[in-house]
């Protein structure tokens, strides 16, 4: 009876152990990895969502710069850096502030100087060379542009034959938008006239230029004055 009892307790004993393994087996296999006695099982990291990037505020527009002429208060300005093509060179040289009596404004370069004319015309010369000069006459808001330039074919006939400029042609790109460009030429002297249309104003400007070394420095000259001739805001 004894012996009877031992062996249903070793049965008993085994299959305990049997029941237990078969548990430790199943954790194994279910977690995919090993359980190590002692070891505290670690849960993995929780990633929290990253949150999108919040959209950058625009950046506030510029204001508007001053035109290079005029200061802040809307008044031209008492001198600015005018660019001239020298030999196919450009150049940059100081421009004075110079006001008409005839509702426009201009800068004039070094050794250039500036006078009233008559009712309605101003003249700009070269101060060591005065048959250098142009004259600038102003023409009002309506005038009658085929008989400006009948005019000025007439006048320049009388020097020799009467060349209009366009495009490349003419050396200042800022006048190429001129209304009309005519040239002339004889042995001593080279004549331009040029009519302007800017803001609803018209000029017209009359280049006289004697064929001597100082046409070097004065050629390019005129252009560059001319294309800064602004009627004033009145």
């Amino acid at each position: 009876m004894r012996m009877i009892r031992s062996i249903l307790l070793i049965l008993i004993v085994a299959v305990a152990l049997t029941a237990c393994g078969g548990a430790a087996n199943s954790e194994k296999e279910s977690s995919g990895n090993e359980v190590t006695p002692g070891v505290p099982h670690e849960e993995p990291p929780i990633v929290e969502p990253t949150q999108p990037a919040e959209p950058a505020e625009p950046a506030e527009p510029a204001e508007p710069a001053e035109p290079a002429d005029q200061t802040k208060d809307g008044q031209p300005a008492e001198t600015i850096q005018v660019e001239l093509v020298v030999e196919g060179n450009v150049e940059s040289r100081t421009g004075t502030l110079v006001i008409s009596d005839n509702g426009y404004y201009l800068y004039t370069l070094p050794q250039f100087k500036f006078t009233p004319e008559e009712p309605n015309m101003d003249q700009v010369y070269m101060d060591n060379f005065e048959g250098f000069n142009m004259r600038i006459q102003t023409l009002g808001a309506e005038p009658d542009l085929d008989r400006e330039r009948d005019n000025a074919e007439l006048e320049l006939a009388m020097l020799g034959e009467v060349i209009e400029m366009k495009g490349e042609e003419i050396g200042e790109p800022a006048l190429r938008d001129s209304l009309f460009y005519l040239h002339s030429s004889d042995s001593t002297l080279s004549k331009y006239i040029i009519l302007r249309e800017i803001d609803g104003h018209y000029f017209k400007v009359t280049v006289n230029m004697p064929n001597s070394e100082a046409q070097e420095g004065a050629g390019p000259s005129f252009p560059a004055m001319i294309k800064t001739i602004q009627p004033l805001n009145q």
